[in-house]
């Protein structure tokens, strides 16, 4: 989903979710693009190991709205990893209202995996910058 043509990325100031620092990236589509060109996904970066344990996203999929409405979001943590064939996944994810305050609001979802399988082994190289991709450096870097 966020290597859908018409993506793009920009990086935010750090910010701390439960006592630890991340780097911040959001990820936004054109308009026009997909079903739902007013979504968006902001993304917690560890800074260690590049993992993404936390999202606050926007739906915007079947809603009447205006180009720039200020859509509610949702924290979505990724939690308890495995690794299963090389890749690395979460097995128990935990969703929350995202305050106007900039905090984890109250319980929203939550849901689980398991027996997780994948029928082909995974190719690392996948994992790897395509020809061309573009590295935004973060600020004051």
């Amino acid at each position: 989903m966020l290597a859908d043509p018409g993506i793009h990325y920009r990086r935010l100031p750090d910010e701390e979710l439960d006592g630890t620092r991340y780097e911040m990236v959001r990820a936004y589509f054109d308009p026009g693009v997909g079903e739902s060109p007013g979504d968006s996904y902001t993304l917690y970066v560890h800074p260690e190991t590049s993992r993404v344990p936390a999202v606050r996203y926007t739906v915007s999929f079947g809603r009447d709205l205006e180009p720039d409405a200020d859509l509610p979001e949702t924290l979505f943590y990724y939690d308890d990893p495995v690794t299963v064939d090389g890749l690395t996944v979460a097995t128990a994810f935990r969703g929350f209202r995202y305050t106007e305050a900039g905090e984890r609001g109250e319980f929203r979802n939550e849901a689980f995996a398991d027996s997780i399988s994948f029928r082909r082994p995974f190719d690392r190289s996948r994992m790897e910058a395509p020809e061309g991709a573009r590295f935004v450096p973060a600020p004051g870097g």
